[in-house]
């Protein structure tokens, strides 16, 4: 018998001993995800616009800035290390390794996770200056410390659901966490204290219930999930999960430093007392309400795709990788910027009606914030790319040029031009991203067409008045289908079988794009 048919045989027998986990299809997984998460956006809509209402714009100020704290620490505390599961939980998984591999990374991000909220407990009023410019925020850092602790361990236990291709229970857990945050924050704003300290306290208890449904499918599947039959080296563990996960944890600190550099700065920047600078802040944050719900759809689908496109590379399929990147790419590009243009035509409702014209320097910045937001949600998925190939260092490149440019701008327009210069500064260093984003994709194979082009340049549409907007976007779009400026043959058979396929699953009927249809 020759070597290969026995090295053949050999995996074929290790296949056998793993466990089948049952798991989610990826176009099923998404469609179920998007729905659920169309739900739980319009709950958290909803939320935002009522601590609009319910908080003075300087709490609210302080709400946005203490939100993006959060999510700068989580992974900081953790090293990035649950961030990996994406790609190497099912590697170990296959190789008997599962249980050992968890187990150390839950040590040292445990081990983090002490010293963080030590460090704040202990260090309660010089961190209040460093975070919100005002020594009298001890009891705000004191919460936060306690919400830090449950947002780790939600992310830890997400990644991990998601990385084990459990869609429907990760999108059940985002909704529990979603509603029950709503719920609470309205609740204690108007029965205990009209304050980001019952916001934040809200938060942290949303955290704890959304980590219900992993506990309890670990539980009944961790026999399974967990087997470790292999032994499994330290050092062999490290040198390979290491890299990747030192450069994820770089980009966390990069990504979210470029989302929060713009309002930190403005705060810390503005010519104004503290008070004022955090209701300049509040305004902001008015005005990202809703194309942050955009960014937040984009993220969910970059942590949904990543395990699909890392399955695709382990079976040597990169073709695949490469062409599910460019129509997801597309897509999003499309949907969203659609979605940016319907925004801006409910804006009214929204500024003038629901929040009552409290916030009219958030409504001048929506367009441009909207723009910006798109790309980074493209930013967010077109990454995958890269940290399927073990390039997350180029990643942490692009989102590094991206932030200095961020922060050298807002430096140069604040200053000068208060809250319009900081939205200008941050959507010029969002088009400086993706572009770099794109090229550097290039540089490793992955090749960005002219309709992935044209969809990173459709959200412009949305700063032209909205008849032209909508009238531009319209010819653009109809033209990507019929001229295929945007989608090639094969995409357009791509996306006539998924609808087909989730059609079928729900029982209806439709009429498809004919691929063959002469241009």
């Amino acid at each position: 018998m020759s070597l290969e048919n026995l090295s053949t045989e050999s995996r074929g027998e290790q296949d056998e001993q793993i466990p089948r986990l049952k798991v989610d299809s990826l176009k099923f997984g998404i469609a179920f995800a998007l729905a659920i998460t169309a739900i739980q956006r319009l709950i958290g809509l909803a939320r935002s616009i009522l601590l609009c209402r319910l908080l003075p714009d300087d709490q609210l100020g302080q709400w946005s800035l203490t939100w993006s704290y959060l999510l700068l620490l989580a992974p900081l505390a953790v090293l990035g290390l649950p961030g990996s599961f994406s790609r190497y939980v099912e590697h170990y998984r296959q190789r008997g390794q599962l249980r050992s591999f968890l187990s150390r990374i839950a040590a040292i991000s445990l081990c983090g996770t002490i010293v963080f909220t030590a460090t704040m407990l202990l260090f309660s009023e010089t961190i209040s200056r460093w975070l919100f410019r005002d020594v009298a925020q001890q009891s705000l850092v004191l919460i936060m410390a306690l919400a830090l602790v449950l947002v780790i361990a939600l992310n830890f236990v997400t990644s991990l659901m998601e990385s084990l291709r459990q869609v429907r229970l990760v999108t059940c857990m985002r909704l529990i966490s979603g509603v029950s945050f709503a719920m609470l924050a309205v609740g204690l704003l108007l029965w205990w204290d009209a304050s980001t300290e019952a916001v934040t306290f809200g938060f942290a208890v949303s955290c704890l219930l959304g980590i219900v449904p992993a506990a309890w499918y670990l539980s009944i599947n961790w026999r399974m999930i967990g087997d470790s039959r292999q032994p499994l080296n330290q050092r062999t563990m490290w040198s390979r999960v290491g890299p990747f996960a030192a450069w994820l944890w770089l980009i966390n600190i990069a990504s979210n430093l470029f989302e929060l550099a713009d309002r930190n700065m403005l705060l810390h920047l503005s010519p104004v007392s503290s008070v004022e600078a955090q209701a300049l802040v509040g305004q902001y944050h008015s005005g990202r309400v809703i194309p942050l719900m955009l960014v937040s759809v984009a993220m969910l689908l970059s942590g949904l795709l990543m395990p699909y496109l890392a399955a695709h590379w382990e079976r040597g399929n990169k073709q695949a990788v490469s062409r599910q990147l460019r129509w997801t790419l597309k897509l999003t590009g499309l949907v969203f910027s659609f979605a940016g243009l319907m925004i801006v035509l409910m804006a009214p409702l929204l500024f003038e009606y629901l929040l009552q014209g409290k916030y009219d320097a958030g409504w001048s910045v929506l367009p441009l914030t909207l723009v910006y937001c798109i790309w980074y949600g493209l930013m967010a998925v077109g990454q995958d790319y890269l940290w399927c190939r073990e390039q997350g260092k180029w990643a942490c490149l692009m989102l590094t040029i991206a932030l200095v440019a961020n922060v050298a701008l807002n430096y140069w327009m604040i200053p000068r031009y208060g809250l319009n210069g900081a939205v200008l500064a941050t959507a010029t260093s969002n088009a400086v991203g993706l572009f770099a984003l794109y090229l550097i994709n290039q540089r490793f194979g992955w090749r960005p067409d002219a309709g992935v082009w044209l969809t990173a340049a459709l959200p412009l549409c949305i700063l032209l008045p909205l008849p032209t907007g909508l009238l531009v976007f319209t010819l653009l779009a109809w033209c990507g289908v019929k001229y295929r400026w945007i989608f090639d043959d094969e995409e357009i058979i791509e996306f006539n079988q998924s609808v087909s396929s989730l059609t079928d699953r729900l029982g209806f009927s439709r009429r498809t794009f004919r691929a063959d249809q002469p241009v």
